[in-house]
């Protein structure tokens, strides 16, 4: 009989045993993310339907379960991630030891150190139910990490919070900006994820683009381009398409303030002048006026960086006067408006020629300089008005050589003179042919 019943018992254990393994539960239950040892009964089965969330606790952030089992570890569990700034926050917790001490945290914007701003007792289930802080003020607008510790079972749980700032708000990279310049900014206190339209309010048809808000109603740094309006003050607007919400700041449009340079600054008229400049609008066109003329001399087109090099030749006019003359440029979109004076150097004409004495019937060529650069000279035998006998085409410096040739008149009897006047310039000049006679002539009377 003795032995019967020690049989008798043994199978009995093996019984139980294999059902416990069968059950899918251990002796002492499973361990959880957190290290925590959880009791067989929250584990079986696997089929077992998931409570619904608690209407107090709220809903949990994406990827949490409003009331998962313990063996997931501690949850924390907001109404809503996004809270306005200095509010009241209402949370829950699960998952914590019975009675201990739950420390509640967030980081701090700016630095992301994780400061205390509130703590709770579980109850005896682990839980914190409806707990209430409100939100410290260097708790700013923007993303944190809201946490909640146990201090004795060191569990931690953790959720995003996104702070919503009291009021509209924006921070300009600079207030004072040039036409066609970028103008950064980062704004907030609008609805969270909305698309928020940026304009000018003298402006309001021409968008200037669009910003999206996150989940803490502010956009990420933002750059729009100014467009071409009169230098001064406007008001920008940043306008929530869903909230109707709308912020203005005052900005000043500064004008354009271009500067250019001559190569050369001073020479006679009917110089050719090279222009380099840069401070235009960029890619616009540029109206060159030279002297007091109405209508442009030349038109340049200034590059990507509204600067231009060699763009372009503009000649002071060859009856322009001694003294300065002013050149003026005008951006034709931006209307900044330059100018520089040309020093006119005042033309002193010489005319010479290849030989000054000789009989009659003599031939001569012409030389000249002193006179506008690149205009043409006539050559009068006798006085201005008299018989025209060459022309020359003076250079770059107001100089000719070997124009011609002429001829001395055979029948003359006395000195010849020969006259240069400049067409354009107007300056004039004359010298004399000594005239060698033969000694049977006899030389006319003075």
């Amino acid at each position: 009989m003795k032995r019967k019943a020690i049989l008798l018992s043994g199978v009995l254990l093996i019984l139980l045993a294999g059902g416990l393994l069968l059950s899918g539960e251990g002796l002492f239950g499973s361990r959880s993310s957190n290290g925590s040892t959880a009791p067989p009964s929250s584990i079986g089965g696997g089929n077992k339907p998931v409570p619904a969330a608690d209407p107090v606790r709220g809903t949990s952030a994406p990827g949490q379960n409003a009331t998962p089992s313990p063996a997931s570890g501690p949850t924390l569990v907001l109404p809503s991630a996004t809270i306005t700034q200095s509010a009241q926050l209402t949370m829950a917790a699960t998952g914590f030891a019975p009675g201990e001490e739950v420390v509640i945290a967030a980081t701090e914007g700016a630095t992301g150190e994780t400061k205390e701003i509130g703590s709770g007792k579980a109850n005896q289930e682990g839980a914190l139910d409806e707990m209430k802080i409100t939100l410290p003020e260097w708790l700013t607008s923007g993303p944190h990490v809201l946490s909640a510790t146990g201090s004795s079972s060191e569990r931690r749980a953790e959720t995003p919070l996104y702070v919503r700032a009291e009021k509209l708000w924006v921070q300009i990279g600079s207030y004072a900006v040039k036409h066609l310049d970028k103008l950064g900014f980062i704004a907030g206190g609008f609805a969270p994820g909305e698309k928020i339209e940026i304009y000018l309010q003298d402006l309001p048809a021409a968008s200037l683009g669009t910003a999206d808000t996150d989940l803490a109603g502010n956009t990420v740094w933002t750059e729009v381009t100014m467009p071409l309006v009169a230098a001064g003050e406007h008001t920008l607007v940043l306008q929530g398409e869903q909230s109707g919400l709308e912020l203005t700041q005052v900005i000043t449009v500064t004008p354009f303030t271009p500067q250019f340079d001559l190569d050369p600054y001073a020479g006679l008229p009917g110089t050719k002048v090279v222009l380099y400049g840069q401070g235009f609008a960029p890619g616009e066109k540029i109206s060159v006026y030279v002297g007091d003329a109405k209508d442009a001399t030349l038109t340049i087109t200034a590059n990507d960086g509204g600067g231009f090099e060699r763009a372009g030749t503009i000649v002071i006019p060859q009856n322009a006067k001694a003294g300065t003359t002013n050149i003026v440029l005008v951006g034709n979109a931006s209307n900044a408006k330059v100018s520089r004076e040309f020093t006119v150097v005042a033309p002193y004409p010489f005319g010479g020629l290849s030989t000054f004495s000789g009989p009659p019937g003599s031939t001569v060529f012409f030389d000249g300089l002193g006179f506008a650069a690149e205009e043409k000279v006539d050559i009068y035998l006798g006085g201005r008005g008299g018989t025209l006998v060459a022309v020359a085409q003076t250079d770059t410096l107001g100089r000719f050589r070997g124009a011609g040739p002429a001829q001395v008149p055979p029948d003359v009897t006395r000195d010849v003179t020969f006259t240069f006047v400049g067409e354009s310039s107007g300056v004039e000049s004359s010298t004399t042919f000594k005239l060698i006679l033969p000694p049977s002539i006899e030389p006319a009377p003075k």
